[in-house]
């Protein structure tokens, strides 16, 4: 029973320690005119927020896992107003480099060699 609830902690603390969490079926789900407010109680807080002064940006992130691997991370943005309304969203997707980018044969890959 002990180990039953140290691996639910666990496992809690492992999901929450990724930020918000939010999918591409959620990102489409919100549209413009959104107040940000709604997001936050829905989604929690972003991973990030920037400002230009005029406008937030907010940022939230997807992880796509293989197993333990990230395999796609895709991030969503919304541009909130000063009144705290969306007025604009888009994603970018990123995945990682491929293992044969990451990984090489060569001791000192960087002398080219």
């Amino acid at each position: 029973m002990k180990l039953r609830t140290t691996i639910w902690g666990l496992a809690l603390l492992t999901a929450c320690a990724h930020g918000a969490l939010m999918t591409h079926n959620d990102y489409a789900d919100i549209h413009v005119g959104t107040s940000i407010k709604d997001v936050e109680k829905t989604y929690g807080k972003p991973v990030q927020i920037r400002s230009d002064g005029d406008r937030f940006v907010y940022e939230y992130i997807e992880r796509i896992k293989m197993g333990l691997q990230t395999v796609e991370m895709r991030k969503y943005y919304f541009v909130v107003n000063k009144q705290g309304k969306i007025v604009n969203k888009f994603i970018r997707d990123q995945n990682p480099p491929a293992y044969d980018e990451i990984y090489s044969d060569d001791v000192f890959p960087d002398q080219g060699g």
